[in-house]
């Protein structure tokens, strides 16, 4: 590709002035006093002594120089301020996680506050006839306000998800969860490792290694599960809408109907299944202090304890034990 008369008019200027840096450096005083930049060049002065010894590290010939699209060999100092940041990035997908987890808990608390024959499937197939009513029976309910229609497929997925004790590891709706939280959790070993002594070339594994799982984590599980929430979150506002001005289900009775499915979910709980606190406990906190509070390891559950206190200073004890 031909060189553009302008950019070699650049190179002929660079080369005219490194050759009067290097004349003066060179103490040539015969090519120093013919070269017309050499009134602008002063040995003695600082700046010009450290443009010298800049040069020195460069080749003589503007031509071996690299180009500006070139990237610079990595070092292993370069390497270990890649992992320093991966490790930011990592807190910020963390971050992104959790929030995935306090929409779902939001949701399924919401769910489980919606009367059960306004989310049960069985209560609600696609049209009237499909019930067996007979006409009277369709005439009493012409009285009675109808509910908007829904689809009974959603609520049947809602139920899978919300209204089941299985354990996550079981549950196909978590796949990329269980995947999402082990990648993660393995990025996190790989950059806790005291990799102050390892060598350029195991650096530069470690970066791609760890690189490679940032990714794949951001652009293919996060993003799944994103769409994943956003899908489940439209379905629950379908369901939610369709209980009138202060109808609810009352979740503190264990024995009702809600009551009881409620506490099924929060046993599914990865807190609950894994032993760190008790059903009972979880389903209180996530009942009366809301999803956000219930997301307690995050502070060792300190904060459930300062919620309880509280609770019973104004007479509403929770009465739990952790």
């Amino acid at each position: 590709m031909p060189v553009q008369r302008s950019t070699q008019r650049g190179f002929e200027k660079t080369e005219a002035a490194l050759k009067a840096i290097r004349a003066v450096k060179s103490l040539d005083a015969i090519r120093a006093r013919n070269n017309p930049a050499d009134d602008a060049i002063d040995p003695g002065y600082t700046q010009t002594g450290q443009i010298l010894q800049w040069l020195s590290t460069h080749p003589r010939d503007i031509t071996q120089l690299f180009g500006a699209d070139t990237a610079p060999a990595m070092t292993a100092d370069m390497y270990k301020d890649r992992l320093h940041w991966a490790a930011s990035t990592l807190q910020r997908l963390e971050k992104e996680f959790d929030a995935h987890e306090l929409e779902y808990r939001r949701l399924g608390l919401a769910y489980h506050e919606t009367p059960s024959f306004l989310r049960d499937p069985a209560a609600n197939p696609p049209n009237t006839l499909a019930q067996g009513l007979s006409p009277t029976d369709l005439r009493i309910r012409s009285a009675v306000p109808i509910l908007p229609a829904i689809n009974p497929t959603i609520l049947q997925t809602l139920k899978d998800i919300f209204d089941s004790d299985r354990p996550r590891t079981t549950h196909d709706f978590f796949t990329n969860w269980h995947t999402t939280q082990h990648r993660l959790t393995d990025i996190k070993d790989l950059l806790n490792t005291d990799y102050s002594s390892y060598s350029r070339g195991l650096l530069r594994a470690m970066v791609r290694r760890v690189d490679a799982d940032l990714d794949s984590v951001a652009d293919e599980l996060l993003t799944t599960i994103t769409a994943q929430m956003d899908s489940v979150s439209h379905n629950v506002s379908e369901v939610t809408s369709r209980r009138g001005l202060g109808e609810g289900a009352s979740l503190s009775q264990p024995s009702s109907v809600e009551g009881s499915a409620y506490r099924r979910w929060v046993s599914s709980f990865p807190e609950v299944v894994g032993g760190e606190v008790r059903v009972d406990v979880a389903e209180r906190v996530l009942r009366m202090g809301g999803a956000e509070k219930s997301m307690g390891w995050e502070d060792g559950y300190l904060s459930w304890k300062e919620e309880e206190r509280k609770a019973e200073a104004g007479g509403l004890g929770w009465e739990w034990e952790v």
